[in-house]
This record gives structure tokens, sequence and C-alpha cells, in this order.
């Protein structure tokens, strides 16, 4: 393997690290949303999960009719409709 090579795949491993690492991130963001969604009752958020997993995966990707911020924003309202549901 050339110098050229070598460093070829280390930019494109630290591409992907970075990409990973920014995936966990949203991911952990979404998840702290969700807990303090549920005041702060992870016993609760762990109920609601399946049920908010469903809303981001329904909400239109890019491309769509709204905006990825008008989207969180749905997605966020959602969780508060989940919580009520869990309160019944």
């Amino acid at each position: 393997m050339t110098k050229g090579d070598a460093d070829g795949v280390l930019l494109n491993s630290e591409a992907e690290a970075e990409g990973v690492r920014k995936l966990l991130e949203s991911q952990a963001t979404g998840y702290a949303q969700l807990v303090s969604s549920c005041g702060g009752d992870t016993r609760m958020a762990s109920i609601q999960l399946p049920d908010y997993l469903g809303k981001i995966t329904e909400a239109p990707g890019p491309g769509g009719p709204r905006s990825p911020q008008r989207t969180r924003a749905a997605n966020l309202a959602g969780l508060g409709t989940l919580q009520g549901r869990a309160m019944q």
C-alpha cells in the first residue's frame, strides 16, 4: 500500500467515524428529549420509546413537504401527545 492509498483510507475512516459520532449525538439528544418530555421518568420514556420511534420514521425525509425544523417540531409535539396518552 502506498502512502497515498494509506492517506485515503485514513481520511475515509475519519469521515466515517465523524458520521457515526454525529448520529450517536443526535440519538442521545432525541432520547434526552424523550425522557424530558416524560418528566424525567426513564421508565415512562422506555414505555413510550416504540411510539416515539414510529413517529420519527413516519416523518418525511429530505425533500419532503416539511422542512427539518418543522418535522422536528412536529415530532416533539407528538411527544406531548404520547405523554398525555400514557397518563390516562
